[in-house]
């Protein structure tokens, strides 16, 4: 009888099973290869990848835990008209957050008064006649179309959302490629009493870094 060859043209080492035929048209015989790590993936297209991992041992004891996971919190696209009146203004660090009525958001990079870049924005249903910034998050409001809530803004910034066991140190890493090897780039490490707990990546220019992508580890 001649050695049995894996097929392994599925996920293998991704928790999936593998089918193990003979060189012979004999029955196939499935095996189980034990899950030692996953990792699923959710594109956000023309902005980032963020990566949704949790590292599973070889054995989980029953009643553990579930495993972290990082989801990304994502929204709309860049404006479609790029000026309008400007009826209200917010500023955030370097950035000011113009609300311009029909011509949605704008957010304006004013690090140098004398050259303003406007660096992303935000295109409305509605009317954008004011503008808040709270924690990195950003409030819209749209006239008839009531509220909107940003907590993405392309090329200004990201948020992702941890999800893990509360009080549990974690990890959040982040990389600009899943070629290996990959580099792997620790952003916060902490633990906080209660979950999901939002992170807000501000490292995200695309002309800089097109895409990235996002994992938690916890011990």
């Amino acid at each position: 009888m001649r050695p049995i060859v894996p097929d392994v043209r599925g996920a293998a080492g991704l928790g999936r099973a593998a089918s193990f035929k003979t060189k012979r048209p004999t029955p196939t015989i499935t095996k189980t290869i034990a899950q030692v790590r996953r990792i699923r993936a959710l594109r956000l297209r023309g902005t980032f990848l963020a990566v949704l991992a949790g590292c599973l041992a070889a054995s989980l004891a029953a009643g553990r835990a579930a495993q972290p996971s990082v989801q990304a919190l994502f929204n709309g696209k860049w404006p479609a008209v790029t000026r309008g009146w400007a009826s209200d203004v917010k500023m955030a660090g370097n950035y000011a957050y113009v609300a311009l009525v029909g011509g949605g958001l704008a957010v304006v990079d004013v690090s140098n008064p004398t050259t303003c870049v406007r660096v992303g924005g935000h295109a409305t249903g509605g009317y954008a006649l004011g503008v808040a910034v709270v924690e990195n998050r950003v409030y819209l409001a749209q006239a008839d179309h009531g509220l909107l809530v940003l907590p993405t803004l392309t090329n200004v910034h990201f948020t992702v959302r941890v999800d893990a066991t509360p009080g549990e140190t974690f990890t959040l890493e982040a990389a600009t490629n899943l070629r290996e090897p990959i580099a792997w780039t620790p952003l916060l490490t902490t633990n906080v009493p209660s979950m999901p707990f939002d992170y807000v990546d501000f490292d995200v220019r695309l002309s800089e870094k097109p895409q990235k992508f996002y994992r938690v580890r916890q011990p």
